[in-house]
């Protein structure tokens, strides 16, 4: 069985936001309640990579 890169990446990435927040559930649920707040102009804007 092959790993996949994508899941591979993002479990690295939620494990990096958990420690991040201490594992702590609230800090963790404040962190993505303003992650999602629409932008103030109201247009969306894809990120830069």
């Amino acid at each position: 069985m092959t790993k996949d890169e994508v899941i591979t990446e993002l479990w690295a990435v939620k494990d990096a936001i958990a420690r991040e927040h201490n594992y702590d559930i609230d800090a963790l649920f404040r962190y993505f309640k303003e992650a999602e707040q629409p932008s103030p102009s109201g247009i969306a804007v894809e990120p830069q990579t």
